[in-house]
């Protein structure tokens, strides 16, 4: 699959990830400011996955674990790819997206052995252009773009599992509860409906009881 393809599915991944996040704690819950303080905080993950290369003090200093790196940089991917989406020059459009960034995105392969680590990793953090930015880091680190999309596929599954489960969770509760207080029985209609789509989605069997006259 071509990067630009690969991209454009990450990116709709993530898209769907945050509207059901905005649907739980709100629009205003992410801000731009708060986004550049995730992208820098992940960033400071990285850098310390990194720590092998550059701490030269300590003969105790573990080795590079190149799995751990990536798993870093993909989770720098996720907040940055959102930033795009809200931020951006081209916000909110995933084709104009990918359009804005497609030198970035053909040039990938090119080699930049010779760019500063720290350098690239500060003008994430600073510059608009996020993405194309993030996208010179990664090489720099001599990652494919298949081994980002890889992992990221595999962390944005782990994310809807676990908000699957967790949402699960709650409609189980919820159920027991208006079981317990006889709920199903003041609102008939409603509770159908209710038993219905649980027993669709959870493969579990309702109890209704119908009201005394």
């Amino acid at each position: 699959m071509e990067i630009k393809n690969q991209l454009k599915e990450m990116f709709q991944m993530q898209k769907s990830l945050n509207e059901n996040i905005l649907k739980e704690f709100g629009e205003l819950s992410m801000t731009s400011d708060k986004l550049q303080m995730a992208i820098t905080d992940e960033l400071g993950e990285l850098t310390h996955e990194l720590k092998g290369r550059w701490c030269w003090w300590k003969k105790s200093q573990k080795p590079v674990d190149r799995k751990r790196v990536l798993e870093e940089l993909v989770d720098v991917y996720h907040f940055v790819m959102t930033w795009e989406l809200r931020y951006g020059p081209v916000a909110g459009d995933i084709n104009g997206i990918l359009e804005y960034y497609k030198d970035a995105i053909n040039e990938y392969e090119i080699d930049i052995s010779a760019l500063e680590l720290h350098k690239l990793i500060c003008i994430v953090i600073f510059r608009k252009n996020k993405l194309m930015n993030l996208l010179v880091l990664s090489r720099r680190l001599n990652f494919t773009f298949d081994e980002i999309y890889q992992e990221d596929v595999v962390s944005m599954k782990e994310s809807i599992d676990l908000n699957f489960e967790e949402n699960i969770e709650i409609v189980h509760m919820f159920h027991d509860y208006l079981l317990e207080n006889s709920y199903f029985n003041v609102l008939p209609t409603l509770m159908k409906r209710l038993k219905k789509d649980l027993e669709k989605h959870l493969n579990i069997e309702v109890l209704l009881f119908e009201m005394d006259d």
